[in-house]
């Protein structure tokens, strides 16, 4: 299977790109690792295979729409609810 054939068929299926998926995917688990106020964002972004911290911020921002210091996860219920108080991502079924 080529590479092109595979994100088409993936887009088709799922109906995002495997790299958003990637993108979205890394950053649920990022999001369950910050309710642990020991890990910093240099930390985080080793942890999650960033190049740097600044390819990490810019990813950041991108995808959350402020950057990482000026980020609270307290302010949002719905990320506060899935990923810190009940994480529905590492639940067994």
């Amino acid at each position: 299977m080529s590479p092109r054939y595979f994100q088409k068929k993936f887009k088709e299926v799922i109906g995002i790109q495997p790299s958003v998926f990637c993108r979205i995917t890394r950053f649920n688990f990022l999001f369950s690792e910050m309710n642990t106020k020991t890990n910093d964002f240099s930390t985080l972004s080793i942890l999650y295979n960033y190049y740097d911290l600044s390819y990490f911020s810019k990813d950041f921002k991108r995808y959350c729409g402020s950057a990482p210091s000026k980020f609270y996860l307290e302010k949002f219920e719905f990320l506060n609810q899935v990923f810190i108080n009940n994480p529905f991502i590492f639940q067994k079924f």
